[in-house]
């Protein structure tokens, strides 16, 4: 009898685990449908100053988190700037564009706020204090897709584990019902890229800088592969948390989310 009981268990876990595969596809094919939209044209205008202020009425009493003062950078002596010139500061709880064509320096300027790169000349500061090394920030820069381990170290960065947070910042980025039935398994599902789509991807990327941090986030090619819908409530999820979200984007729709958004020349 006992083995009948094991036998069926077995069964109703297998059948459940296809429900979840089959639940994921789901997700994907609306994804892709979601990102084919039609793309509107942007409505905002950008000013001599560089600068757009689109709604600071809540947040313009608020410290500065960020703030980049006359920065320039290159690579070398013998190059010239990458950067030239840059200022702006981010506040508290502020979602901020970097904006531009690609290769003006958008990346770039992403990895000197982060102390990842150190200015040639000017100054950043990180809440005031002159940056000297990497700041206390959650990244996702557009080349990190290596997908290792399991769903609980990946997310937690291989630090000290804790399974409340992952589903906490899996369920902010919406992939609690995707990968939350694998926290607890044993032996660990193993992560793969090649089992997960692109929007999938990158939403596991910003789970894991969400765990880093949830009061700012530095977040490269922002929503690049995540379908607009999607975008809109993450990023709805992270005001209300009162996360600093810094990006660098192109979709004009993204933009349009902003509070605040800088042209790079």
């Amino acid at each position: 009898m006992s083995g009948i009981l094991v036998t069926a268990l077995e069964q109703m876990v297998a059948q459940f685990k296809e429900y979840l595969e089959m639940e994921a596809i789901t997700y994907r094919v609306a994804e892709v449908i979601e990102t084919k939209q039609p793309i509107p044209k942007p409505t905002i205008s950008i000013n001599a100053s560089k600068l757009i202020r689109k709604n600071e009425s809540n947040i313009s009493t608020k410290p500065c988190v960020l703030t980049m003062d006359n920065v320039t950078y290159r690579f070398s002596e013998q190059t010239e700037p990458i950067i030239s010139g840059t200022s702006f500061e981010v506040k508290q709880g502020e979602i901020f564009s970097l904006v531009g064509n690609s290769g003006c320096g958008k990346t770039t300027c992403l990895e000197v706020l982060t102390g990842r790169r150190i200015v040639t000349t000017g100054q950043v500061k990180f809440l005031g204090v002159p940056v000297s090394g990497r700041v206390s920030c959650g990244y996702v820069f557009a080349d990190d897709e290596f997908i290792t381990g399991s769903v609980t170290n990946f997310v937690s960065s291989y630090g000290k584990a804790n399974k409340d947070k992952v589903l906490n910042v899996l369920k902010l980025v919406e992939l609690e019902r995707r990968l939350g039935f694998y926290v607890d398994e044993n032996p660990p599902y193993i992560l793969s890229k090649h089992d997960l789509s692109r929007g999938e991807i990158q939403r596991l990327m910003l789970a894991m800088a969400l765990s880093r941090s949830q009061d700012c986030i530095i977040f490269d090619e922002a929503f690049s592969h995540i379908g607009l819908e999607q975008s809109q409530r993450i990023i709805t999820r992270l005001k209300k948390l009162g996360t600093t979200l810094i990006m660098a984007t192109h979709r004009p729709e993204i933009q349009k989310l902003s509070d605040k958004i800088y042209q790079m020349p």
